[in-house]
């Protein structure tokens, strides 16, 4: 829910470099090598939960079986190795997003992080008449905290509509919902039901001239070329087209 921009990363490669190699990555996850029904697993409901890779499977038998301690409380040679191992988790993901060591919080997901933010922010800064932006592709998770806030608080929730064919945001609904009243734009990057990444670049732009704040949904698009560049998404939106 930053303000500033980011510089462009210098590492950060064009979309057309990016190269996936299916087959290797499923191997890493060992629960699609079942067969279900007589047929290889499948597997979609990620937004729900994720399968775990061996690589992260291996990290937690590894931590529990060997270094299972407090953070940042025990002093001794285990509480040592357990806050080394959480603090390393954090620089890593900060490293990631291109974000800094101290805005990077854990929770157990998409659903609980919002409701920090809206009971921690939300709470302090929403106001009666305030208005709260989102889209008609959100997820309950980015839908039912703010119908919470906005009915606590008496503000009001806009929702950016879609072009029922496309599929898309219409844009000339970013300029006319988000307005001088606007306090805060919650937006998914990418839909995890339609498929539709956003034209975000757009939207937080107008947001921060009015003076909003803006919390961008990753869950979908995390794993995305967009992610390289925190901010210069512009060519993620293009090649969507």
């Amino acid at each position: 829910m930053k303000k500033n921009k980011q510089p462009k990363p210098k590492d950060a490669k064009p979309d057309a470099e990016i190269k996936l190699d299916v087959e290797k990555i499923r191997k890493d996850f060992p629960i699609l090598s079942r067969k279900i029904n007589g047929n290889q697993l499948i597997y979609f409901d990620n937004a729900a939960t994720s399968q775990k890779p061996m690589q992260v499977i291996k990290a937690m038998d590894d931590f529990y079986m060997q270094s299972n301690a407090n953070v940042h409380r025990s002093v001794h040679k285990l509480g040592e190795e357990s806050t080394e191992a959480y603090e390393l988790a954090h620089k890593k993901t900060a490293e990631f997003i291109h974000a800094d060591f101290s805005e990077v919080i854990f929770t157990k997901n998409a659903t609980e992080a919002i409701n920090l933010a809206m009971y921690s922010w939300g709470m302090q800064n929403i106001r009666k008449g305030d208005e709260i932006v989102l889209t008609q592709m959100e997820h309950h998770s980015n839908l039912v905290p703010w119908q919470y806030l906005a009915k606590t608080k008496r503000a009001s929730l806009k929702f950016l509509e879609l072009d029922a064919k496309k599929g898309r945001i219409m844009p000339e609904d970013i300029y006319k919902k988000i307005t001088n009243k606007t306090k805060l734009v919650s937006v998914t990057h990418m839909s995890n039901v339609l498929g539709t990444i956003n034209p975000v670049r757009e939207i937080i732009d107008l947001a921060h001239d009015k003076k909003a704040l803006v919390m961008l949904g990753e869950v979908a698009a995390n794993d995305l070329r967009a992610i390289w560049n925190k901010w210069d998404i512009n060519q993620s939106e293009k090649n969507a087209e």
